[in-house]
């Protein structure tokens, strides 16, 4: 085990950040996954804000998240409370399971959780932040472990594949979820985030051809040593979302 310490996870809401994402998703799809008409199931007031110009589209949506603050401000306390309990249950066992599997330190960060009432969930990987949505019916657990992989993933292929860098982003993207899918999905992740998890569904493909890899190797070194070489025959890059 090389980590001698694990990051303390922090809860917040953050309104300012609700009003930038909500702006970016709202007419956003990729891999399959339509974050806008999330959005507008969640909250059908917003679609007037689709085609709006900027300023104004902003405007209406400042407005809107301003008023359900006020509204829903309890409920939102209460959640970023819970959601901070839930991951406290589980958080020792997923790092001590992160630990074996990438044998690796985890990079410094802020690494605060901020809630959020859309289910867009993007991650900040510079800061080591990102987005949890407040009424998610998996629990908070399977977004947390999700997005803290994210973080160690990435400095993982940093500092161990320097070449690398020389790999568009937006390929290096899917090879990222379609190894959280492997891993939580795995023992002793699922019993501990007790649900499936989920992958975009334009992903499957590169699941599947993967899959035969991630069962044959030896180590995570191993796999992904493996699997970067299949970025070159995949399909057309899919730009980062989460």
């Amino acid at each position: 085990m090389v980590n001698k310490s694990f990051p303390k996870l922090k809860f917040h809401l953050n309104k300012s950040l609700d009003k930038e994402v909500c702006f970016n998703f709202l007419e956003h799809k990729k891999a399959g996954a339509d974050f806008g008409a999330a959005i507008i199931r969640l909250y059908p007031q917003l679609v007037k804000a689709k085609g709006l110009p900027p300023k104004q589209k902003q405007l209406l949506l400042n407005k809107y998240i301003d008023k359900y603050y006020q509204a829903q401000k309890e409920r939102l306390n209460l959640a970023c409370k819970e959601a901070e309990k839930q991951w406290q249950k589980i958080e020792k066992q997923f790092y001590l399971a992160t630990d074996k599997i990438f044998s690796h330190p985890w990079p410094k960060g802020k690494y605060i959780a901020y809630l959020s009432i859309f289910n867009c969930n993007p991650r900040f990987l510079k800061t080591k932040t990102f987005q949890l949505f407040w009424r998610d019916s998996r629990g908070y657990p399977a977004i947390i472990a999700h997005e803290m992989l994210h973080f160690l993933f990435y400095d993982y292929l940093e500092r161990h594949f320097p070449q690398a860098k020389n790999i568009s982003a937006d390929k290096i993207w899917p090879l990222s979820e379609v190894i959280n899918f492997f891993i939580l999905d795995s023992s002793p992740f699922h019993h501990l985030i007790g649900q499936k998890e989920s992958l975009y569904p334009d992903l499957d493909t590169q699941a599947h051809k993967l899959l035969p890899v991630w069962k044959k190797s030896k180590n995570f070194r191993n796999f992904l040593s493996s699997s970067l070489k299949f970025l070159r025959n995949w399909p057309k890059p899919l730009q980062s979302t989460r």
